[in-house]
């Protein structure tokens, strides 16, 4: 901006605004965001933003004050004359569409005013005003200040007016380009959140239906009471252990624990398709019936496939299928079911197998009286390595006080809320 006024320019000098030649790499992003043809950023859909308020930063106080009174009738304009009455300003909350600064000014330079305004308020847009155009400097103030246009001095009001309304339209554009990412990433977030409730209780319905399930087929079994809760809640006890202890790190992940009290209970679902005449027989089973009775983990699995088929998504499923597949494997190979040895068993099924285990023995059925705890816990240790996976027999007597108390308070005399 001139200086020394001369007549015939409204007050200011006759001049010409160097048109700003933008590199995509170095200028202000929104320049080349969001296409300023759709008609959402139009006219009346546009949002007014600052308005049409603009800030002069000039060290001439008397061009200062020409400048906003031969502007005043067309846009919002002040003046300062020092960039840290500029930054006051932002830091105060203040707002403006544009800012207008001087390149050349004690203390910070534009380039460097403009930088800090761009990093305190994005939407305003930024123009430079330099005495001398120089290259290094122009690149410069596109990379660092992000101006949207240089003025070089002396410059007309009619030139500036000019820029200042392209600068107010491309500030309104700007706004409206932000609110609308702010209301995509708040419907997103939304809906995020929306997603996940209803996935939770889909999750939820699932296991209530499986559980259902679970507990029908114990009921038929004359194993009422609190087995499957007891059965869960050391399931967990195991697997925190193991992994307390360095074992099976790898598979011993939150989602595993979470998954394996959950699926615990459904090891016996394939009980649901063994007969009555075998499956609640007082006495000793025939080697006949043993082979029916024997067929429940298949039964079990193919009901969990089933089920699974229609909830692909649900981790628990998969791993209630491999209790109940692989929960009456032995360590060692003598079981049934698949004939699996060692770490070929599922970890989940070698889990439940000793928890099981336990239960059974500590609990009244109509075949024998219980165990104590103690005698519950030497017969799984004696069995590691035959039986059980010896790391888990470890674990689960080193737990032995986690097991007795949640016996005794899982116990079936005792209600659950």
């Amino acid at each position: 901006m001139s200086r020394d006024p001369s007549p015939g320019s409204g007050g200011l000098p006759p001049a010409h605004s160097l048109p700003a030649v933008i590199d995509p790499n170095l200028s202000d992003p929104f320049l080349f965001g969001p296409p300023d043809s759709d008609p959402w950023l139009e006219g009346e859909a546009l949002s007014e933003g600052a308005g049409r308020r603009i800030l002069i930063v000039d060290d001439d106080a008397l061009l200062v004050q020409r400048m906003c009174a031969l502007l005043d009738q067309e846009f919002e304009v002040q003046g300062v004359c020092t960039p840290a009455e500029a930054l006051d300003r932002f830091r105060a909350g203040e707002r403006y569409a544009v800012v207008v600064s001087d390149q050349d000014m004690p203390g910070m330079d534009g380039t460097t005013l403009l930088r800090e305004i761009q990093a305190l308020a994005p939407e305003t847009v930024r123009v430079l005003f330099t005495g001398l155009y120089d290259m290094e400097m122009a690149s410069r103030a596109l990379s660092e200040g992000r101006i949207f246009r240089f003025l070089m001095k002396p410059c007309s009001v009619d030139d500036l007016a000019t820029v200042l309304e392209a600068a107010v339209l491309r500030h309104r554009r700007k706004t409206t380009w932000s609110q609308a990412k702010e209301r995509m990433r708040f419907c997103n977030d939304s809906m995020q959140g929306f997603t996940k409730v209803l996935e939770q209780r889909l999750d939820q319905a699932h296991y209530s239906v499986v559980f259902a399930l679970a507990r029908l087929a114990e009921e038929r079994d004359n194993c009422t009471g609190h087995h499957l809760e007891r059965v869960s809640a050391f399931c967990r006890v195991l697997s925190e252990g193991l992994r307390d202890a360095g074992h099976y790190t790898d598979e011993l992940t939150d989602t595993f624990i979470r998954d394996i009290e959950r699926s615990a209970p459904l090891h016996d679902i394939g009980k649901v398709g063994i007969p009555d005449s075998v499956l609640l027989k007082p006495g000793k089973l025939t080697e006949a019936e043993w082979c029916i009775m024997r067929r429940h983990p298949e039964i079990g699995a193919e009901t969990m496939n089933a089920i699974i088929a229609t909830s692909p998504g649900a981790s628990f499923l998969t791993m209630g299928r491999d209790v109940a597949l692989c929960h009456h494997e032995n360590w060692d190979g003598s079981g049934y079911g698949q004939g699996l040895v060692g770490e070929a068993i599922p970890l989940s099924a070698r889990i439940l197998k000793a928890a099981d285990c336990y239960d059974a023995l500590t609990t009244w059925r109509p075949y024998k009286e219980p165990w104590s705890h103690e005698r519950a816990v030497a017969h799984v240790l004696g069995e590691a390595g035959r039986e059980f996976d010896p790391k888990v027999a470890t674990i689960l007597q080193a737990s032995e006080r986690k097991f007795d108390h949640l016996r005794c308070a899982l116990s079936d005399a005792t209600p659950i809320a």
